[in-house]
């Protein structure tokens, strides 16, 4: 209920409305930390792919991690690629 009360932020609500966007407590404080990812905040950034439910992993991360899991339950042996120099 407090999140969606309308909230004067000065130019954020400015912005704001001028973008058609109802300047909730919720709308303001997502844009003010939307701008801190834009202007470089790493953290912020991080947060917002997280609140998105993005991942950092890459698919090979995963299929690793799958693989270990399996490994660890017994379900599949551990393959070894053997690499060959030229002969």
């Amino acid at each position: 209920m407090l999140m969606q009360m309308d909230i004067d932020a000065g130019e954020i609500t400015s912005l704001l409305e001028h973008m058609g966007i109802d300047p909730t407590v919720e709308n303001t404080v997502n844009f003010a930390i939307v701008m801190q990812a834009i202007g470089g905040n790493v953290q912020a950034y991080k947060e917002i792919r997280a609140t998105l439910g993005l991942s950092d992993k890459t698919d090979l991360d995963e299929k690793e991690q799958k693989m270990r899991i399996k490994e660890k339950e017994g379900g599949e042996s551990r393959s070894e690629v053997i690499i060959i120099d030229d002969i």
